[in-house]
């Protein structure tokens, strides 16, 4: 129907996008190149912004539901009309609506902060009489609000879902939670010449272990040639290996598939779309199936090298180590 829908990592549908002439249009017959005096039928904006030329216009379009169309137009002409869970004021719930998902009628919330277009909650508050408090976290499900997570220190939120807006949770949840240090924040961080997020070469194991991390290496190879290396993995951090020599992390190697680097190079795409990426920047090793990138004692290097021994059309790894340290498999 020359629309954008578009979905959330658990398959909520958040919105639905007029992009671009075509024959689509809202149940008001408003289409896309559309002049602004057409807007009228959707009655007074509750916000405007301008950006770049740009005039962005949010009308509610199902209060109830929290709602809105997010319409942009240029040159006095509708360039993007999109249908979405964005409806100012529509956000926060209720303190009734709080107690009722959390089934604790003695909930005192004293602070209720919305943030992601309204589509996250953060409640702080007391629970179940215990005056300690924490925080109780929500996400917006179609008109009603889901619990995800109830957090009282450092550790639980560990499990937040992918899609959640981790730099805009951290200054509402008190710094009880250390984003970077979960799984999921390792696998969102884009690999660098340092490593990945918080995982970065030099540190040593306890650092990873310990508080300031909170991420516990299993050792995935059993014994090893040298008493002083290690090659492990972090449960929750599918497709992470890493390489400890001397108690220091050396080498990480990433085959977790959409896994990506800062310039948008990523385990699975094409060894002819890594080469016009890089644009003659890698050095090609024809011997070992590989193409690296060397600078300031640190190598990023990509692989497109199988288990069979065979050189594929496609990166398997990427991987980042000391330039005198490489990965090495057990």
């Amino acid at each position: 129907m020359n629309c954008t829908w578009t979905f959330s990592a658990k398959g909520v549908l958040t919105s639905i996008a007029l992009e671009g002439s075509g024959s689509a249009s809202t149940i008001d017959g408003l289409r896309v190149g559309d002049a602004a005096a057409a807007l009228n039928v959707l009655g007074a904006p509750v916000s405007t912004s301008t950006n770049g030329g740009a005039e962005t216009r949010l009308y509610p379009a199902d209060v109830r539901l929290g709602l809105g169309w997010k319409v942009q137009i240029k040159d006095g002409r509708i360039i993007t009309i999109v249908l979405c869970t964005c409806l100012t004021g529509s956000c926060p719930p209720s303190v009734d609506q709080i107690r009722k998902i959390q089934d604790d009628p003695t909930m005192n919330p004293t602070k209720i902060t919305c943030i992601d277009d309204g589509n996250w909650v953060v409640v702080k508050s007391n629970f179940e009489g215990d005056h300690t408090g924490g925080w109780l976290l929500l996400q917006r499900t179609g008109g009603g609000w889901t619990k995800v997570k109830r957090v009282t220190h450092a550790g639980d939120c560990y499990e937040l879902p992918e899609d959640a807006p981790y730099g805009e949770l951290e200054k509402p949840l008190g710094g009880f939670c250390n984003f970077r240090a979960s799984a999921v924040g390792v696998k969102t961080a884009p690999i660098t010449m340092d490593g990945a997020g918080p995982i970065v070469l030099g540190m040593t194991r306890e650092t990873l272990e310990g508080t300031s991390v909170n991420l516990s290496m299993e050792d995935e190879c059993g014994g090893h040639a040298a008493p002083n290396v290690v090659n492990g993995f972090v449960p929750g951090l599918d497709g992470y290996h890493l390489r400890f020599m001397d108690g220091k992390l050396t080498a990480m190697a990433v085959d977790a598939l959409g896994a990506r680097t800062t310039s948008g190079a990523t385990v699975g795409m094409s060894v002819k779309d890594l080469l016009s990426l890089y644009q003659g920047t890698l050095t090609v090793d024809t011997e070992h199936g590989g193409y690296s990138y060397t600078a300031g004692g640190r190598t990023l290097e990509f692989t497109s090298l199988g288990d069979d021994g065979f050189e594929t059309n496609t990166v398997l790894a990427i991987r980042v180590h000391y330039s005198n340290s490489p990965w090495a498999v057990c």
